[in-house]
């Protein structure tokens, strides 16, 4: 029988040193200007949801009435520390001779490539089920990639 075990990361101190920052420069520019609060609000609350999940590649948030994108009202700093505990639970499954599912939910960057590349690079044979596999056809995809030695499957 095989087990999947959702693994919980906590966000560690740099990311939500991080998420402070961003939430309280938001925070600030919705309480202190009418006017642009209603305009950044879906901006705000993107960023805030997204940022635990995916601390690297957001966007700068942009003064949406005064639009100066060379001073905006706040630029994330990219942290990976999700990678590095991913890396690092990857590294002791396969020494054990386990093969590792990793079940990406949000995909407003390119999480799978980035994780395929970082993986790759540390010699693990990994592959990405992609939406053009039909549905009909991923269980022998799946079984193919794994009679090859896959170690990590996205």
């Amino acid at each position: 029988m095989t087990w999947v075990i959702p693994i919980e990361l906590s966000l560690s101190d740099e990311v939500k040193k991080e998420y402070d920052r961003i939430e309280n420069a938001l925070v600030s520019i919705m309480r202190n200007n009418r006017k642009a609060s209603q305009k950044i609000m879906s901006k705000y609350l993107q960023l805030l949801s997204t940022y635990p999940e995916q601390p690297y590649n957001q966007d700068p948030v942009i003064h949406p009435i005064y639009k100066d994108k060379e001073n905006p009202i706040i630029t994330p700093r990219d942290t990976s520390e999700k990678d590095l505990a991913t890396l690092d639970i990857v590294e002791r499954k396969v020494k054990n001779g386990e093969r590792v599912l990793i079940y990406t939910n949000w995909v407003r960057l390119d999480t799978q490539e980035k994780l395929k590349n970082l993986l790759s690079e540390k010699g693990y044979i990994t592959e990405i089920l992609r939406v053009n596999i039909p549905p009909d056809k991923r269980e022998t995809w799946v079984e193919d990639k794994v009679r090859k030695g896959i170690d990590v499957l996205i």
